[in-house]
């Protein structure tokens, strides 16, 4: 069944269970995920401008997700993509200081 937006916060019947059929609550999925959306740049924006408050000559986000990317960029921080095939965020930031010249790097992980 493919839940369109305009069938959010209705009740419908479950008719795949063994028991007897009870009405299920379908949640408000697009509030909800536009909510955690704002929540999450809330935070990639704290944890950037902590960043930004240490004696660091610049401060970058190193993600393969666009949201990410973007949500930095919405509030002024600098990010930077990276390939999506890294298995932890520690491998990403390896990416990016690849091609920087600089002494000392700090991963700083927001999670």
């Amino acid at each position: 069944m493919l839940i369109q937006p305009s069938y959010i916060d209705t009740e419908v019947r479950h008719e795949n269970c063994h028991h007897h059929p009870r009405p299920l609550r379908i949640e408000p999925i697009a509030r909800e995920a536009a909510a955690a959306a704002r929540r999450e740049n809330i935070l990639f924006q704290h944890v950037y401008e902590r960043a930004c408050e240490s004696n660091a000559a610049i401060a970058i986000v190193a993600t393969d997700d666009r949201r990410i990317f973007d949500a930095v960029q919405s509030f002024g921080g600098h990010a930077v993509m990276t390939r999506d095939d890294h298995p932890s965020g520690t491998d990403r930031v390896a990416e990016v200081a690849e091609k920087l010249d600089a002494d000392i790097i700090v991963n700083l992980q927001g999670d």
